[in-house]
């Protein structure tokens, strides 16, 4: 089974949130599980993804505590990197390239 890091889920169950559970919903899960890591306490359809079989980390937020944040991002993809074929990263701001950076690094595609 392949599995794609999703990031950028908020707790807002709007429109990007929607679409990423619609597709999450349709795809085959024996073959593409969704993953997904987040900076706030709890996403959108949280419990549902946890049914559908997907794991959800936290880290803490960035605008919170930097260092915390960098610490824990670092530290995700050091100990995760290896599980994932692709990430897809739904964040509009380069201030945001670090969760690319770090995917790069430990050679996950980007999607």
């Amino acid at each position: 089974m392949q599995r794609v890091l999703v990031v950028g889920m908020t707790e807002n169950p709007g429109g990007m949130e929607s679409v990423i559970m619609g597709y999450y919903r349709a795809v085959n899960r024996n073959r593409l599980q969704f993953d997904f890591l987040a900076n706030v306490p709890e996403i959108a359809y949280e419990s549902e993804i946890r049914q559908l079989g997907g794991e959800v980390y936290h880290i803490p937020a960035r605008h919170k505590s930097v260092a915390a944040f960098y610490r824990a991002l670092n530290r995700f993809f050091k100990d995760n990197a290896s599980k994932y074929q692709s990430i897809w990263v739904n964040q509009c701001s380069l201030a945001n390239i670090s969760y690319l950076s770090l995917a790069k690094k430990y050679q996950i595609k980007k999607e």
